[in-house]
């Protein structure tokens, strides 16, 4: 992660990363995080801060050997969207599957 030059907003790949206890930047965004399931999903919080029920789950999981371009990439085109947040938790599991890819061997 990266602060952008002009404040101090972290970026992930362009993506402005929100905290996952942040009610207020994410009101009336697309959001990228992690459900109870432990699942990557996208969901929308309405202008009140409120999530939508429904959330799209999204595929993450790409090639060995990967790189987080790559995944967020793919993300974004699942979404059809690139002003997308992202949560810190999604972050962090996006980093933990690409080491553990890139330092898997085949067989």
């Amino acid at each position: 992660m990266k602060k952008s030059a002009n404040s101090n907003v972290e970026k992930f790949h362009g993506m402005k990363v929100v905290s996952d206890y942040d009610p207020l930047s994410v009101k009336g965004e697309y959001v990228i995080e992690i459900n109870s399931n432990q699942d990557l999903v996208c969901r929308y919080y309405d202008e009140n801060g409120q999530a939508d029920d429904n959330s799209t789950e999204l595929d993450y999981i790409v090639r060995p050997n990967c790189t987080e371009a790559n995944v967020t990439g793919k993300l974004k085109r699942q979404i059809g969207l690139s002003g997308v947040l992202i949560s810190e938790s999604a972050v962090s599991l996006i980093k933990t599957y690409v080491k553990s890819v890139s330092t898997s061997t085949s067989i």
